[in-house]
């Protein structure tokens, strides 16, 4: 629907241009009329109308000087000129400033309407081109976003500028998504294109995804719609392309897919899983990462290291952690797997059994900072083979400290400062932070995100809350903050921690 509005002094002619209008262009929505030039400026300022009825011959200012006006501040609305004046020059002049058309008085009915609706079907014509160069802008510009998207996960680092400007976009309510890994074997690399080309284009006809080729073989992003996130919903996906491909060309095809995730960062891990997956799938078939399974695995080896070390043979304590993370090398596990293992290692073989022992605060930072399966194995033997000595020490000697921490342990679910803790200990928030630093070689928050994180792992590890229900027992009442947190400081999120951790 478009709107018009009129412009003329005289309010029967306005009454008698608005009855035509209503009778024979019931489509058009028409303004109240105003009868001078500075009213109509203020009009299409105000209402912006997409067309406007203008006489030439008005008060204060005049239909030409208005717009002409008009035109100076880009006004864009389609002019129609109905006057009693057949001077040419002022036809001239009006279409100098683009009008339509010029009508004499008394206004013929027919040619009156017809200039209207001519004037509409350019307004459609107009907006049906524009819209059709947004649409092709936004579909080149949704490909290079998609194109960006999908070249950070396979690289390892997602943008959170970029998720957010993608969801706008298309609109996605994300529910969760998978990683996908095509191969194609024994064929062409030319063939092996149209096939992943063939095989994007079909996945991208029943389910809303993105995709590139990369290094040989089809990196995917797939998002099912809410409630068909199973892997029965892989297999229906991948049976669809595999009918259209057809067995001869789907023969030659492997596919692996990673683990279902809830958020596009966690998509980093499902890529890497999908191709761990790829190296157990054949030609014609698709394999599932089995994470859980794998994990479980490691069970056993740790509890024998558990048992060595408990046992103080450290021998054989030193070999076999040295087999345990050979083996887990030798399977590509993730580091935050072999983080978890050295970190569940350490906080376990605690005499007391405590959480919030101060090498296990410690410890985590140090283990993080760790970048291969190798220098963790040193990092743990190195441990075993001092951890009597580091038993002896680990607990605070200065008095305050000692004070300190314990206030800390009973209330880290609260909103805890500095100064609260440095009251309970009688001595000022100056001193008790340079304590802590010479203490711990850590700052009072950093010494209270840790205990906080370790009380959480033990929750995640020996009970089935959930991950709200565990931030705020551990004084995060914003869940949104603690899984950011989680993620940022564990390397990992809560929910694969709890898989992890519950798994070994």
């Amino acid at each position: 629907m478009y709107t018009l509005v009129i412009a003329d002094d005289e309010m029967f002619e306005q009454k008698a241009l608005q009855k035509m209008l209503r009778e024979s262009c019931p489509e058009i929505r028409v303004l109240p009329g105003v009868s001078n030039g500075l009213e109509l400026v203020a009009c299409m300022e105000r209402d912006q109308p997409d067309i406007v009825v203008l006489d030439i011959n008005m008060p204060v200012l005049s239909g030409l000087d208005a717009l002409e006006i008009l035109r100076l501040k880009k006004c864009e609305a389609k002019i129609l000129l109905v006057t009693a004046y057949s001077k040419f020059e002022y036809a001239q002049r009006a279409m100098s400033f683009g009008a339509e058309n010029y009508l004499l008085k008394p206004v013929n009915e027919a040619m009156f309407i017809q200039s209207v609706k001519k004037i509409c079907a350019g307004l459609d014509k107009e907006r049906h081109h524009k819209e059709s160069q947004d649409s092709g802008l936004l579909l080149d510009y949704r490909e290079r976003l998609e194109q960006e998207l999908i070249s950070d996960i396979l690289l390892g680092d997602v943008s959170m500028d970029s998720i957010q400007r993608y969801q706008e976009l298309v609109h996605l309510p994300f529910w969760g998504a998978y990683a996908v890994t095509v191969k194609a074997e024994g064929i062409s690399e030319e063939m092996a294109r149209d096939s992943y080309r063939n095989i994007l284009h079909e996945i991208k006809r029943v389910s809303t995804c993105f995709g590139k080729v990369y290094r040989g073989f089809l990196a995917v992003c797939l998002f099912p719609a809410e409630g068909e996130g199973g892997q029965g919903k892989i297999e229906e996906i991948m049976s669809c392309v595999r009918d259209k491909l057809g067995t001869v060309e789907w023969d030659k095809i492997a596919v692996g897919v990673g683990n279902w995730k809830y958020t596009f960062e966690e998509l980093i891990d499902s890529m890497r899983e999908s191709q761990i997956a790829l190296r157990g799938s054949s030609g014609g078939a698709f394999c599932f990462y089995e994470e859980r399974r794998i994990v479980s695995s490691y069970k056993k080896e740790l509890e024998e290291c558990q048992v060595l070390l408990a046992q103080k043979h450290l021998t054989e304590f030193c070999a076999a952690v040295e087999r345990l993370f050979v083996r887990a090398y030798e399977n590509e596990m993730p580091l935050q797997f072999l983080h978890t293992v050295a970190w569940r290692m350490i906080s376990e073989a605690q005499e007391d059994g405590c959480f919030y022992h101060k090498e296990v605060w410690n410890c985590w930072p140090e283990i993080q900072g760790l970048s291969t399966a190798a220098e963790l194995c040193n990092y743990l033997k190195e441990w075993g083979r001092t951890r009597e000595e580091k038993t002896d020490q680990a607990q605070a000697e200065n008095p305050h400290i000692r004070e300190a921490v314990n206030f800390m342990l009973g209330h880290y679910m609260e909103d805890l400062s500095l100064e609260m803790t440095a009251e309970r200990t009688r001595i000022s928030s100056f001193y008790l932070s340079r304590l802590f630093k010479q203490e711990f070689r850590r700052t009072f928050l950093e010494v209270l995100t840790d205990i906080r994180f370790s009380k959480g792992m033990e929750l995640l590890y020996c009970t089935k809350k959930t991950v709200q229900q565990i931030s705020q027992e551990t004084g995060y009442g914003n869940v949104s903050y603690f899984y950011r947190l989680f993620k940022k400081k564990m390397g990992m999120t809560a929910g694969e921690m709890k898989e992890y951790l519950q798994n070994l």
